[in-house]
């Protein structure tokens, strides 16, 4: 079980059996049942491209899982994800998730990439070669390069094996998990985080039952691709119950509004800082009172300033629904209500899935107006 006590795991992660550790064991099923009963439906979209069916998905994460096997990565071994920003970073992710184990690296910090290969015990990378340091080589990985010709539909992209994985690489150390991240802290390297099948799918349950979710939904998916939110939040979340997703190739205030107009999603997700900007840059170009089609805002990652929380809100006219997660609980902990005039100023909601206690200094359940440590279950 995962438990965070006083700032440190005192237990770890979950020991899980064999079963949950195969990769394509449980996640997939579940796509699959999106993939056949939304098959003509749009699964992605993107500015300037064509939209992505649920059918179109599909084979995609086929033609992914095929290149990977032609280039040495075995069921559940652990491939890196190295691209920028963009709706084939997603998709690619989604093929690992199903069929391997992806880990998503963030595309801004390449400095000492061979360590963090050797680090997360890596046996593959996909990557463009413009974010490949002119020094890197790894004899035990399997590399294959993007390529986005300029007529495919969102998300559609074809992998070049570039390089082969020698046989006899090393092995992988821990069971097979289909997601593993990194996430900061008070230690100077990132904590690696891996989460299970039985993590996901119970996570990507919460959030479609805490934000009521069903395919007419449309989310607006602008978060870093190495982050939990998009990953699961914008991306296996809607998936999963046969909604829409928009994916954006950055995280500009002038590329939400522009979606606004031409994708009419109806939720939206984004750190403080993210909602800041959007305020900022329509204070800025007077664009109060527009109209769209969001049916609220998701404000996760960082303590909301209420001052901000209304300005969203009164900018939109929607609610601003806040949150409390972590990478390490697959997400969400507690939640608001995303129902208009429901929302709790100051407050992360209820308990959304995982159990939440409050702990005295003894580990006893502390008394009401005490301060104690929050423990997740």
């Amino acid at each position: 079980r995962v438990v965070w006590v006083c700032g440190e795991w005192i237990w770890g992660f979950m020991v899980t059996s064999a079963t949950d550790n195969c990769v394509s064991n449980r996640l997939l099923p579940v796509l699959e049942q999106s993939f056949r009963r939304f098959s003509s439906d749009i699964a992605l979209l993107s500015p300037g491209q064509l939209p992505l069916s649920y059918s179109d998905l599909e084979v995609q994460i086929a033609c992914i899982r095929e290149a990977c096997e032609a280039s040495g990565i075995g069921a559940g071994q652990r491939v890196g994800v190295l691209l920028p920003q963009s709706p084939e970073n997603a998709v690619i992710c989604l093929a690992l998730m199903c069929h391997f184990s992806c880990v998503p690296l963030n595309p801004s910090d390449t400095v000492g990439l061979a360590g963090q290969v050797s680090r997360l015990r890596l046996q593959g990378l996909i990557t463009v070669s413009s974010l490949l340091p002119s020094d890197f080589s790894s004899a035990t990985l399997a590399v294959l390069l993007v390529e986005v010709p300029a007529d495919k539909r969102a998300g559609e992209s074809h992998l070049q094996v570039s390089q082969v994985k020698a046989s006899g690489g090393q092995s992988e150390p821990y069971p097979s998990t289909p997601l593993v991240l990194q996430t900061s802290g008070s230690t100077a390297l990132p904590k690696i985080v891996p989460l299970s099948a039985g993590n996901l799918l119970a996570s990507m349950a919460n959030l479609v039952t805490s934000l009521s979710l069903t395919p007419e939904d449309r989310c607006l998916n602008m978060m870093p691709q190495y982050h939990i939110g998009a990953l699961l939040d914008l991306w296996l979340a809607p998936l999963s119950v046969g909604g829409s997703v928009v994916i954006t190739r950055d995280m500009q205030a002038q590329s939400f509004f522009d979606a606004l107009g031409e994708f009419s999603p109806t939720w939206y997700q984004g750190v403080p800082t993210m909602l800041a900007d959007i305020v900022g840059f329509a204070q800025r170009q007077q664009l109060g009172g527009k109209k769209h089609s969001l049916r609220f805002c998701r404000a996760v990652s960082a303590t909301l300033p209420s001052e901000l929380s209304e300005q969203v809100s009164e900018l939109l006219g929607i609610p601003v629904v806040e949150i409390y997660g972590m990478t390490e609980t697959a997400g969400l902990i507690a939640s608001n209500s995303p129902l208009r005039g429901e929302q709790i100023p100051g407050s992360v909601g209820q308990p959304a899935g995982p159990e939440v206690a409050i702990l005295d200094e003894r580990g006893n359940r502390a008394a009401t107006g005490c301060k104690g440590e929050v423990v997740v279950r």
